[in-house]
This record gives C-alpha cells, sequence and structure tokens, in this order.
C-alpha cells in the first residue's frame, strides 16, 4: 500500500508541476506594441462653373455688335454664370470665337474683346490684337454671378444675318 502511495504522490506530484508550468504560461504578460500611422494630404482648390446664361448680341445700325458689360450702351444683354471656387482664383477669358455666323466678322474687325466681370467693374479682359489680363489671384473661397460681355466693332457696316460668337471663361485655381 506504501507503493501504491508513493506511486500516487509521484504521479499527483508531476500533475501538479506540469500544472504550474502550464498555468505560469497561460498567465504571463503579453507585452502590447504600438505602431502609429499618420496621414498627410493637400487639397487644393476647386472651381465649378453653373447657370451659365447666354448672352444676347445687340447692333447699333452701323458697325457695331455688343452685349457690354456697360449697362449704359443699351445694346445687347451680357451672358452670366455663376462661380464657386473653394480658395483663391485666376480668372481669364478668351477673345470672341467666331462660332456659325452669317459673316465672319472676326478676321477683318477693328476691335473684338471679351470681358469677365461685374457691372461695376471688368475684372478680366482680352482682346484680338492680344491684349488683355488676367482677373489677377481672386481670394477664395468665392460664390458670386458674374457677367460675361463681348463687343465688335467691324470695319464696315455689319450685314444682314444671323450672328453667333462664343466666349470662353477659365478659371484656374491656385
Amino acid at each position: 500500500m506504501k507503493k501504491i502511495i508513493q506511486k500516487r504522490c509521484a504521479v499527483g506530484a508531476i500533475a501538479a508541476a506540469c500544472l504550474f508550468a502550464v498555468a505560469g504560461e497561460a498567465f504571463a504578460q503579453a507585452v502590447p506594441d504600438d505602431a502609429t500611422i499618420n496621414f498627410t494630404g493637400t487639397v487644393g482648390s476647386v472651381c465649378t462653373f453653373s447657370n451659365v446664361i447666354d448672352g444676347v448680341l445687340g447692333h447699333d445700325g452701323n458697325r457695331v455688335l455688343n452685349a457690354s458689360l456697360n449697362s449704359a450702351s443699351n445694346l445687347g444683354t451680357p451672358g452670366s454664370l455663376d462661380l464657386n471656387c473653394t480658395g483663391p482664383v485666376e480668372v481669364s477669358v478668351s477673345t470672341p470665337q467666331e462660332n456659325g455666323s452669317t459673316t465672319n466678322l472676326l478676321s477683318n474687325a477693328d476691335v473684338a474683346r471679351a470681358a469677365f466681370g461685374q457691372t461695376d467693374g471688368v475684372l478680366a479682359f482680352r482682346d484680338k490684337n492680344g491684349g488683355g489680363n488676367t482677373s489677377g489671384i481672386m481670394a477664395g473661397p468665392i460664390d458670386q454671378t458674374f457677367s460675361v460681355g463681348m463687343f465688335i466693332e467691324a470695319e464696315q457696316p455689319i450685314p444682314a444675318g444671323s450672328y453667333n460668337y462664343n466666349v470662353v471663361v477659365t478659371a484656374t485655381p491656385q
């Protein structure tokens, strides 16, 4: 019986030692490790045009087609557009471009120019001889309605017909 008790004690001691060894491993504290990920980026200014309304050319009865920003001219109606920019922007306009007119007045025009601005002032203009300017950089954000006008003065009286011109307005985010 003594041998049986010794065997049982030996088996029990081995079992207890194994249990403590396993339990020690199971309860060991894991050391956490952290990593920090940084994210950076640059969001540039974005511009969109909306509510684009075409202008209407007026004729002075002689050599001028006009859709002026100056309401005192009483000729034609300037076009308009809404410009929305999230930051600074520079605006430019093209000279009038022929778009299916009865007679191409631009090739022999004394003056052909386009303007972008508001009734209280021109912000950008361009004429057929290369003169003109951009708006400079307008601080943003911008959410405003602007007018677009054009003016053509022909060398001779303008013949009867249909006249169609485009002016391209470009907003370049800065």
